[in-house]
């Protein structure tokens, strides 16, 4: 069974460029771009890390980029038709 990690809401947000809590709120249960849902322990949210990088790459796939992130990369992620 692989060993996997798990990220903070506040580590996925500064992973991200630091966005909001809301824009958060808005990836996991609004919009249509297959963010992994977080897992709640204690009322915490997690997402496991191995999770988080398969959506990186499908993202980046999508946009005809590099399959590597560099950390601290920001990705723009707004819906279609917005």
């Amino acid at each position: 069974m692989p060993d996997d990690s798990f990220l903070t809401a506040k580590q996925v947000m500064t992973r991200y460029g630091g966005i909001a809590e809301m824009t958060l709120w808005r990836w996991v249960n609004h919009y249509d771009n297959g963010f992994p849902k977080p897992i709640y322990v204690n009322r915490r949210r997690l997402w496991s890390l191995s999770a988080i990088e398969a959506w990186e790459r499908l993202q980046a796939k999508q946009r005809g980029g590099s399959s590597q992130l560099s950390a601290g990369s920001r990705l723009d992620l707004v819906p279609a038709g917005a």
